[in-house]
């Protein structure tokens, strides 16, 4: 009987392979739960059976960085060579852009981000205003500057220039300027532009002396013209240029021996030798609201004098906010700068020394700031500026520097960079000569130099080189606020305005009780408004400019660039390493665990091999026997 088999139906009654939803490949397929494929040198085996070679073999195999399994599986050597050819030259194009990725990177690069911030109110700057003239003329008979009245508070006029380039064009340079005259002018002190011409009657002897003197005059002066004289020819004498370029100006001589006075009396008695705020401020609003004197902090400044500071931060009250733009709604202030008690030597202009700064900062008027002149309505239109430094090491800002200083010790002031370099300077100058400068801020215990010693001159001049120094010891602040004025001038008052002015003027002093005062009063009067011109501040801030996300990811693109590796690749070598270090280290117990055994069975041979011998030795001698 023959049976037919239909092979179709058998299969298709047969029931489909078992098939796990988290592991799709049919068990079948699978041997040992492991996928077994034909090309795989460790199909079915145990992993802790695989050899070092065949992990290798693995990771080349399976690996994401396709230049290692392009050179393992180059079927000729021509390939595997090209390829690993590649891959060196990558490998060096990578380092040098690594290396230069690593070099931007700790050059610490800063970018600068300017923006402009509108705000609904802005914290209004302090104010600080000094007169120009700091001693008042009619109290020096009475004060402690009277023994320097000779010396220092009269403008003496240095003619050694001219007296040279006159005696150089007379009597012993005749050939540098061209002249043939034949006879000399017996005139030694020079042409007196002053001289009346016109002299008296010619019957007098007296007159007849005069005329010749006067003719004699406007004779020198034709030839001085006729000659185009210059006072600058006498710097070709090399003598006169030494004297002329080595010696100080007269206005910081002046200032200097000022400030020296100054530093050896009490700031409080100090004020009534200068023009004080009563003196000085007429009138004061802010935001339509009257101010007075007592909105005022006095402050002593070596070259000003008495200066005074609206908004100062230790008046007792709170910031000052400004919610509108515009002259009306700032600071406006009159002043009266009393020309008739100015010392010559000591104020060459006239008018108001003014410093817009942040509240709580020391002013220095004298090198910040600016005038505002008598006879004028000086309009200043502010813009806050807010800086935002990084520190090291990107930037170079900090909250204090590195030396002791002395303004902010004393007056309690917020870290800026000027006092401090000040205070540096003034302790360079007390290690090198042994005393303090006056125009800065005296430490206690220190004597003043005496500035017009020249030994202590010349010692002042040399250590300005060792001054260097200060200005890395005195970082700028990590954060700052400035105000950038805006100056616009008009005459003021107008004549519709004087009338009304001159009324209010001779009810407000003594001083305006005069009719001739009045009539000074474009000499002695100054007007000033501040304000901000919008209500936006302009924020300058320092940012990184190349942190370590972006070395990162400069270093990643590099790598998937030239490479074509990923974080992937990484977490293959690290598996493929630990797998290393896991069987080495595995390989290595096993061998240390073999050597007891070993020797046990060594010695369980020698035993059995020895109980052996001497049975065949027993079985030997009972069949012999």
């Amino acid at each position: 009987m023959t049976v037919t088999i239909n092979k179709n139906r058998i299969r298709s009654e047969m029931p489909p392979p078992e098939v796990n939803e988290t592991e799709p490949m049919p068990k079948e397929a699978t041997k040992a739960g492991k996928l077994a494929t034909l090309d795989s040198p460790t199909a079915g085996s145990d992993p802790e059976t695989i050899t070092l070679r065949e992990r290798f073999q693995i990771f080349m195999n399976e690996t994401s960085f396709t230049a290692l399994t392009r050179i393992h599986k180059a079927n000729s050597i021509i390939k595997r060579v090209i390829w690993f050819v590649v891959l060196l030259a990558m490998l060096a194009w990578l380092s040098i852009q690594c290396f230069w990725l690593l070099e931007k990177y700790f050059k610490y690069p800063v970018d600068v981000k300017i923006e402009l911030v509108s705000v609904a109110k802005i914290e209004f700057p302090s104010v600080t205003i000094c007169n120009r003239n700091p001693l008042r003329k009619s109290i020096i008979k009475n004060s402690p500057f009277r023994t320097m009245e000779d010396d220092f508070l009269k403008v003496k006029q240095d003619d050694s220039l001219y007296d040279k380039a006159y005696d150089m064009m007379f009597k012993k340079d005749k050939d540098q300027w061209n002249s043939s005259q034949s006879t000399e002018p017996t005139v030694t002190p020079g042409p007196n532009p002053n001289t009346n011409p016109s002299g008296p009657s010619q019957g007098s002897s007296a007159g007849t002396t005069e005329s010749s003197s006067s003719a004699t005059t406007e004779s020198i002066i034709s030839q001085m013209k006729e000659k185009n004289f210059n006072v600058w020819d006498a710097l070709s004498d090399h003598e006169t240029a030494d004297y002329f370029y080595n010696k100080k100006s007269s206005d910081i001589m002046n200032t200097l021996a000022y400030s020296g006075f100054a530093a050896y009396i009490d700031e409080s008695e100090l004020e009534q030798y200068g023009h004080t705020i009563e003196d000085l401020l007429m009138s004061c609003t802010f935001e339509g609201y009257p101010c007075s004197t007592k909105n005022f902090t006095y402050l002593h400044n070596s070259k000003y004098g008495n200066c005074y500071t609206f908004n100062h931060h230790k008046n007792n009250l709170s910031a000052i906010t400004s919610s509108y733009a515009g002259p009306l709604m700032g600071l406006v202030m009159e002043f009266n700068i009393e020309q008739g008690e100015y010392v010559e030597s000591l104020a060459p202009e006239a008018g108001v020394r003014v410093l817009v700064h942040e509240r709580g900062t020391f002013p220095i008027p004298d090198d910040d700031g600016f005038y505002i002149a008598p006879g004028f309505v000086s309009s200043v239109g502010i813009q806050e500026i807010q800086i935002t430094r990084l520190p090291p090491p990107h930037a170079s800002c900090a909250d204090h520097g590195v030396k002791t200083n002395y303004y902010q010790e004393k007056f309690d002031t917020i870290y800026t960079k000027q006092p401090c370099l000040k205070s540096c300077y003034q302790d360079t100058i007390i290690a090198r000569c042994d005393c303090a400068v006056p125009y800065y801020m005296i430490p206690a215990g220190a004597s003043v130099c005496d500035v017009s010693n020249h030994s202590i001159a010349n010692c002042l001049d040399s250590s300005i080189d060792n001054m260097v120094v200060c200005d890395t010891m005195c970082p700028d602040p990590c954060n700052e606020r400035k105000y950038q004025p805006f100056v616009s001038m008009a005459s003021w008052p107008s004549d519709a305005f004087s009338k009304s002015l001159e009324k209010r003027l001779m009810r407000s002093s003594t001083d305006f009780m005069e009719d001739d005062h009045l009539e000074s009063k474009s000499k002695n009067l100054a007007k000033i408004e501040i304000f901000f011109k919008e209500m936006i501040y302009e924020k300058i801030e320092q940012q990184k400019g190349y942190e370590s996300q972006n070395l990162i990811s400069d270093i990643g693109g590099q790598l998937g660039l030239w490479l074509g590796l990923s974080a992937i690749t990484i977490g293959e070598l690290v598996e493929f390493f630990a797998a290393i270090f896991k069987a080495v280290t595995a390989r290595a117990v096993r061998r240390k665990d073999r050597e007891p055994a070993k020797v046990f069975r060594n010695i369980a041979t020698h035993v059995a091999r020895r109980s052996r011998d001497v049975s065949d030795n027993t079985r030997v001698e009972s069949l012999t026997g």
